[in-house]
């Protein structure tokens, strides 16, 4: 069954209709104040990203130039959303242990342990970035906030465009065309709301010919009315339908109904009473669109009344204020995350801290004297003095001598497979033992280790191995205490290691 148009239906005859009714615009205002706020949205995460651009040129393009350099070892990587990041450890001239994720364009080029030169800023080293291979976070950044903004610009333009466009038309085209018209709504994930036409002199058993979609649901008239079109004469033509009350602004462009609108219309059609059913009395020719408002959904129309206090309630509230956090949250996160996540990350033990002590450089004889002599249930072992030279592991031995190292002693205890080794480091000065412990800690990153309870003042780590090794160390005026506890099943290492540490000062 078809939907028959009759002629004039709400507005009396079409010569009655009022054409000189002043036009109504809100249709169109609401369409305008739409974009313009989209356009809006659109511009907030442009401006954090070019902020946050900006912030980060600032903070590391002038490091190659100003910055100081130094060796950094790799301790760690990781890949994000936009970039790879690495993750290195080094020491500074004063003895400071720094660790920072740096974005970098290839992780595999920087495997566990490499080295690495970075550049860093003296005042915060962790301000640093490698002097190759570096990935500047704000050239995306940059991208996207030109991207976001161009599209700012396209819907504030068509905000600005469209309204001037239809006002053109009203202007210039001065013979309408009669028509009849009526609302249906488009289910789906989104419904749509759109108005259908057809010839005001069609047959009862044509179908609509045009369609232009609704702004809002309340633009639907209620039933059918007559309308005067007018439009451009193009496929898809920008026009308006003027109605005897003023004017109903289309959201988009006047064109020929879409396979959707078709099947919405075919179903308003279904709904429609068969007139030659004989309970429903004489046959009756129902109304273009009688049947299409209740597509609507399934609960009765809403009084206008109800629109008219959405409208009024439809402002920049709080709630529309703080719904705008997850947006730029949505698109600033992948480029904010790391910096917030890699900085609070720390995997390397952290270097003991300078505590007075004597001054001056001891003999090596007497460093001997400063190390305990016996310990309770342990056996002395051997011990020796250490030179360079005793230092097998070539790393140690650079940062011995970088630090300006001068002479060592060691003295061994073993209780059955449990060994403690002591070591008492002496240098030339009171920064010297500082630094070699920045140096050692950032080697030892690479093997993960894990945090050892230790008394204040005391620094500790437990080194993974075939034998763990339970680390602790402390500083006092030029000389380096180190205490080793190798093996297993060691039972109340705090204590003990705390009561040598408290013999040896």
């Amino acid at each position: 069954m078809t939907i028959a148009p009759p002629r004039s239906i709400d507005a009396g005859d079409a010569g009655d209709v009022e054409q000189d009714a002043p036009p109504d615009t809100a249709a169109l205002d609401r369409q305008a104040h739409g974009l313009r706020l989209a356009a809006a949205l659109f511009l907030l995460p442009t401006v954090v990203l070019a902020a946050l651009a900006i912030a980060q040129h600032r903070m590391y393009a002038p490091l190659l130039r100003d910055g100081l350099r130094a060796p950094a070892e790799v301790v760690g990587g990781s890949i994000w959303k936009f970039s790879d990041r690495v993750r290195v450890a080094f020491a500074t001239p004063d003895g400071r242990l720094v660790e920072a994720s740096i974005p970098i364009n290839e992780l595999s080029r920087h495997p566990m342990g490499a080295t690495v030169e970075v550049a860093y800023d003296p005042g915060n080293p962790r301000r640093v970035r490698t002097v190759e291979d570096w990935n500047d976070p704000y050239g995306l950044q940059l991208g996207m906030a030109a991207g976001f903004a161009l599209l700012s610009l396209g819907i504030a333009w068509r905000g600005w465009r469209w309204p001037r466009r239809l006002r053109r038309v009203a202007a210039y085209a001065t013979t309408p065309r009669p028509m009849v018209l009526a609302s249906v709504t488009v289910s789906g994930r989104a419904p749509t709301h759109w108005a259908v036409l057809w010839d005001r002199d069609a047959p009862p058993s044509a179908h609509p010919v045009l369609a232009f979609r609704l702004a809002d649901a309340d633009d639907a008239p209620e039933g059918a009315v007559d309308v005067d079109v007018f439009a451009e004469r193009r496929r898809k033509a920008a026009g308006y339908a003027r109605t005897p009350d003023g004017v109903i602004w289309p959201a988009g462009k006047i064109r020929p109904l879409s396979r959707a609108v078709r099947r919405a219309v075919d179903k308003a059609e279904q709904d429609l009473p068969d007139p030659e059913d004989d309970w429903l009395g004489p046959a009756v020719t129902p109304p273009a669109g009688a049947a299409l408002p209740d597509l609507r959904g399934d609960l009765p129309p809403l009084p206008p009344e109800l629109f008219k206090k959405v409208r009024r309630n439809d402002g920049w509230s709080p709630k529309r204020l703080i719904g705008l956090v997850p947006l730029v949250f949505v698109v600033t996160g992948p480029f904010v995350l790391p910096e917030v996540v890699e900085s609070r990350r720390q995997i390397c033990p952290k270097p003991p801290p300078a505590t007075p002590g004597e001054a001056g450089v001891l003999p090596a004889g007497a460093l001997a004297s400063t190390l305990p002599t016996t310990l309770s249930g342990y056996t002395t072992g051997a011990e020796r003095e250490r030179g360079i030279a005793s230092f097998a592991n070539p790393a140690t031995a650079a940062a011995l001598v970088n630090a300006g190292f001068v002479g060592g002693y060691e003295r061994n205890f073993v209780a059955g497979a449990l060994t403690v080794k002591l070591e008492v480091f002496q240098f030339d000065s009171d920064l010297g033992p500082v630094r070699y412990e920045s140096r050692r800690l950032a080697s030892q990153c690479t093997f993960g280790p894990d945090r050892l309870p230790v008394p204040a003042g005391v620094s500790g780590a437990i080194l993974p191995a075939e034998r763990p090794i339970h680390r602790m160390t402390f500083v006092r005026g030029s000389r380096d205490y180190i205490v080793n506890m190798e093996g297993f099943g060691v039972s109340g290492e705090a204590e003990v290691l705390a009561r040598l540490l408290e013999t040896a000062r």
